[in-house]
């Protein structure tokens, strides 16, 4: 099969079939989320799913609709990190619009230490964190973590992702198990699932904010090796 050259994690790239295309990128910031996740080829990771997958799928973009009850449900369940974590939520941000697949909407909430990015792409079954830490012994690309990722890190495994997400060095057998149990997750609706993960932010952020630059360079060198 075609090798093709491909990023996992953030920032590495490695030759894998082309049948998985998921390309990250090293941008956050104002690019985007999914800018973030991945070039124009790629598709959303770590809500992430391939362009083989979703060629059985008749998409749609994201309606005003969609936008709005995401808007509504962000805001009422991450409503606790304004009034007490002194947040600010900054809006939401459409990426991907050219293509449904790579359609993705992005709330946003900021502070002075970390700024938090909820993904959302409805037709990969996904609702991704990424945690951005302002800490100037990190490099650009350390200081971005996928929040479930980490969480699964600090709590050696103890704690299962909202949404199970694809790491690293998974096998094609694996990543068609994830994007199954992804389906099973959002099979309650999206309110249901941004609840959760909201709840999961809330139990986990005291271990957001004072962790420290060396934790944060352990998650990279595990995350990067992960594959089970």
């Amino acid at each position: 099969m075609k090798q093709i050259e491909a990023g996992f994690g953030i920032g590495q790239k490695k030759k894998v079939p082309q049948l998985f295309i998921l390309v990250v990128s090293q941008r956050l910031g104002e690019m985007g989320l999914a800018h973030f996740m991945g070039l124009k080829t790629a598709h959303y990771i770590n809500g992430t799913y391939t362009r083989h997958f979703d060629a059985r799928r008749n998409m749609e973009k994201l309606s005003e609709n969609d936008l709005l009850f995401f808007k509504k449900n962000v805001v009422k369940h991450f409503s606790f990190l304004e009034e007490n974590h002194n947040m600010n939520f900054i809006g939401i941000r459409e990426s991907g619009c050219n293509d449904p697949r790579d359609h993705v909407l992005i709330a946003s909430y900021i502070s002075d230490e970390i700024k938090i990015s909820i993904g959302w792409n409805k037709g990969a079954n996904s609702l991704t964190i990424i945690i951005k830490f302002k800490m100037d012994s990190l490099s650009h690309r350390q200081s971005f973590v996928y929040f479930e990722a980490f969480i699964d890190f600090i709590t050696h495994g103890k704690t299962s992702p909202v949404v199970p997400y694809i790491k690293p060095r998974m096998s094609a057998r694996k990543i068609n198990l994830v994007l199954r149990n992804r389906k099973k997750v959002f099979s309650d609706g999206l309110e249901i699932v941004i609840k959760e993960i909201s709840s999961r932010v809330r139990e986990h952020f005291d271990d957001i904010k004072y962790t420290t630059s060396d934790i944060i360079k352990e998650y990279h060198e595990w995350y990067e090796n992960e594959s089970a």
